[in-house]
């Protein structure tokens, strides 16, 4: 098995169909890709706004603000870039997307070390959380220091990508894509 396409990489069911026409799942393949491109960005603008106003201190709450605004930002963004497109409704552009990412190689690896440390942040703020005693303690930052770990690992997931494939110049060893 390869580190490039573990199995704990299902939020929804993969399916590489043949052809674009038989794709299933396209647009919440198409939510999930552009959610995990716009959340690092936006947590690293809230940590940078955050540590301008405030310095370092408390800064995965500057973080958690980013990643909120990125969320509602990258559903936003998807529905009005396909929106856009030559006939809006139509399902077919959707399910040609999806589709040709799905067997882009580099998006995909990309898409799974983003997705594998949001996954280490959010194991990070269970553990802050519990230590500050559960979320009903201080009920309106320990969800924003969640939210801001979680952004903070996917900003670590996106750096150890690029410092594998831009810095060591290394190819992740690419599994069968047919699935």
């Amino acid at each position: 098995m390869s580190l490039a396409n573990p199995p704990w990489h299902r939020i929804y069911p993969r399916t590489l169909a043949p052809l674009p026409s038989d794709q299933e799942n396209s647009r919440p393949i198409l939510h999930a890709h552009v959610a995990r491109r716009i959340l690092p960005a936006s947590s690293l603008l809230g940590l940078c706004v955050h540590a301008a106003r405030k310095g370092l201190r408390g800064s995965s709450v500057g973080a958690g603000r980013g990643l909120a605004a990125g969320l509602v930002a990258s559903g936003v963004l998807t529905e009005g870039y396909m929106y856009t497109k030559p006939d809006p409704e139509s399902e077919g552009k959707w399910q040609d997307r999806a589709w040709r990412l799905q067997r882009n190689v580099d998006q995909t690896d990309l898409d799974n070390f983003v997705q594998d440390g949001m996954l280490a942040g959010g194991v990070l703020a269970g553990g802050d959380a519990w230590r500050m005693g559960g979320l009903g303690k201080m009920w309106g930052v320990v969800p924003l220091r969640a939210a801001g770990l979680v952004g903070m690992g996917s900003l670590v997931g996106m750096g150890t990508w690029a410092t594998i494939r831009v810095v060591l110049g290394k190819e992740l060893e690419v599994p069968d894509r047919d699935l």
